[in-house]
């Protein structure tokens, strides 16, 4: 009977996962990153986007429709030349769009986002697995690990965006899964498995060609590995065989895109991380790391709009971390598992390689809270090692705290009350056309893919609440003097026209063609800021 509410329990986790996982999927719009998943999963490139001419709603509905011709090599060679991601996301998205057929452009966002939810699904039940190898068959505390991840904000947050991560989440999981059975052979004296060592490279193999930064998961994996043959020296000697070919395997799979990594590497698109570098970011990129990590249990409303209410909010988010990692720490210093010393060197070596990496590159990588990623499994099942280690009754209080923490703390992450989105395509359409009286003409100017797809999220956005609406988009490569001309000509053949344009061209003179400031000039959003002309 006990065995069978074991196994309620555990279903009861997955629908409870599952429902916070597609719970408002389809209700935010679409966001400059996710714009460019839609448009490498839907079989598209930055030379199907009609740019350098005036569309409305209409034209920009071919874009969204499903390309059923793309192949792998297609896809690849898109995200090849317009990205900077390795491709078997958006190839796997794409298989998954073509098995849910072609919709309308009200959907998309479901239907986009329907895969990655889906993928962080099966990450809850794949974690279960990783708890009863890692606490090596201990159901509760397998159970427990299902239970954080399931509720786990920061989870169902990236479950819910159209981009890599949860896969990459779900690789990561079959990567531990199989290093901790290989561990615990290692610890017995026993020959290794094959079948194990095969789990362990193709898992990493795959999530190599997910995102860049699977890498640095992989490389913390090894360390661990190097310290687990080196304590079971005398035992695993005989074994080194084996291992290297694991090992080569993996390389020998990435190696064809290795150019690819090392070109993306070096690509404009990826300085935005990067600008104005300062001594304190190098400081901030170890600081940045609590709250990140405090996000897997714990996310509440933070926004200047709240007033008085976000000093309450922000002690109270003070409050739940510090109580919560002084009870981890307390619950771990009880704690004998052998699985807590080898998660924890995982999160620590993952940690310390995002931290280097952002010092080596001078970027904010620890400021990008999606990029922990890398250490998610390994830091949840520290987390369960710990709570496990807390006496009763209080670790029964502590644990249940802890999941009504994280299912309340989802609850808000899905319905957008978290963290805004990039750019914020809702919240900017909707001040757009609440200051406009004239048609709407949005221009934005574009370098590269990267400027396209910030455009067409908010130009889907503002065509969706506006169907008269319309957008250009212009290509800067020769300066804002010919964008000027380009727009001149535009603006004269659909006056009256309420014209915004991005920042670059807040200084052009506009009087040529009778636009004037409006009042207010500018709209800030998420750091973006749009510039109103009334042109008569």
């Amino acid at each position: 009977m006990f065995r069978l509410a074991k196994s309620q329990l555990l279903l009861v986790l997955l629908v409870v996962g599952t429902g916070l996982r597609f719970w408002h999927l389809g209700d935010q719009p679409l966001w400059t990153d996710e714009v460019l998943s839609a448009l490498f999963s839907l079989g598209k490139r930055l030379q199907d986007v009609p740019l350098d001419q005036v569309l409305e709603a209409a034209d920009l509905r071919p874009l969204f429709q499903l390309n059923v011709e793309a192949s792998l090599g297609s896809i690849a060679e898109a995200v090849k030349t317009d990205s900077t991601h390795p491709p078997l996301y958006f190839y796997l998205s794409h298989l998954w769009l073509r098995l849910l057929g072609n919709g309308s452009l009200q959907d998309l966002p479901w239907r986009l986002r329907s895969f990655t939810a889906l993928t962080s699904s099966l990450g809850i039940l794949a974690i279960y697995v990783l708890g009863r190898v890692a606490f090596r068959g201990a159901q509760a505390k397998a159970l427990l690990l299902t239970a954080l991840v399931a509720v786990s904000p920061f989870a169902v947050y990236l479950a819910q965006e159209a981009r890599h991560y949860s896969l990459a989440i779900l690789c990561l999981i079959g990567a531990l899964t199989a290093l901790f059975a290989l561990l615990d052979e290692l610890h017995k004296g026993r020959s290794l498995s094959l079948m194990l060592l095969l789990a362990w490279a193709l898992s990493n193999a795959i999530g190599l060609y997910v995102h860049y930064f699977y890498l640095l998961a992989w490389l913390a994996q090894l360390v661990v590995l190097a310290l687990a043959l080196a304590r079971s020296w005398h035992s695993a000697r005989t074994q080194l065989l084996p291992w290297g070919l694991a090992l080569g395997g993996v390389l020998l799979v990435w190696l064809p895109w290795l150019p690819t990594l090392l070109e993306h590497s070096g690509r404009g698109e990826v300085a935005w991380i990067s600008r104005g570098w300062s001594n304190l970011d190098a400081v901030l990129q170890v600081v940045m790391l609590l709250p990140g990590t405090a996000a897997l249990f714990v996310m509440l409303p933070l926004s200047p709009a709240l007033g008085e209410l976000q000093i309450v909010l922000v002690l109270l988010l003070l409050g739940l971390i510090g109580t919560g990692a002084w009870y981890l720490w307390r619950g771990g210093r009880l704690s004998g598992d052998a699985a807590l010393p080898w998660a924890g060197l995982f999160v620590i070596m993952a940690m310390a390689l995002l931290v280097g990496l952002g010092w080596a590159k001078q970027s904010r990588l620890t400021s990008v809270f999606r990029y922990n990623f890398i250490f998610l499994p390994g830091m949840l099942l520290v987390a369960t090692a710990c709570l496990s280690g807390l006496k009763r009754p209080v670790r029964e209080q502590v644990i249940a705290a802890f999941l009504v923490v994280g299912l309340v703390s989802s609850s808000l992450a899905v319905q957008g009350w978290v963290l805004a989105q990039t750019g914020e395509p809702a919240a900017t359409a909707s001040r757009i056309r609440s200051q406009s009286q004239t048609p709407i003409l949005f221009a934005q100017t574009y370098s590269d893919l990267n400027d396209v797809a910030k455009g067409l999220a908010l130009s889907l956005e503002l065509q969706r609440q506006d169907p008269q609406a319309r957008i250009i988009f212009v290509n800067d490569a020769n300066g804002n003097a010919a964008v000027l001309q380009k727009l001149t000509a535009v603006v004269q053949l659909n006056l009256p026209v309420d014209l915004w344009v991005t920042r670059a061209l807040r200084t052009a003179d506009w009087s040529g063609v009778a636009c004037r400031s409006a009042e207010p000039e500018r709209i800030k959003v998420s750091g973006e800021g749009y510039y109103h002309l009334i042109c008569t």
